[in-house]
């Protein structure tokens, strides 16, 4: 991707092998480039709102999801994918 109004496209060679972690990547991609022909448009700007609270909403309950089958698999080093370490560093900012 060399900018950020470039698609994201999915093919399986992303593919994690997990039916529920690789659908929730393709909803984040098609919410990504939902928000991607949003930009620079001037009458989208209350929708790629809307799109941008979607991709929060969504991210967060992926990433509950996606910790939860790591530790189910037991992950090595599960703490360095962990929703507390990425607040932590947010909260740096």
């Amino acid at each position: 991707m060399e900018n950020l109004t470039d698609k994201v496209i999915w093919d399986e060679s992303l593919s994690l092998g997990n039916l529920i972690i690789d659908q929730d990547h393709k909803e984040l991609f098609r919410i990504y480039n939902r928000l991607s022909d949003c930009l620079g448009r001037e009458d989208c700007k209350e929708e790629f709102a809307q799109i941008l609270s979607e991709m929060t909403n969504y991210s967060l309950a992926h990433l509950s999801k996606e910790e939860e089958y790591l530790s189910i698999i037991n992950y090595p080093h599960i703490e360095l994918q962990s929703g507390a370490v990425f607040w932590r560093y947010r909260d740096w900012e």
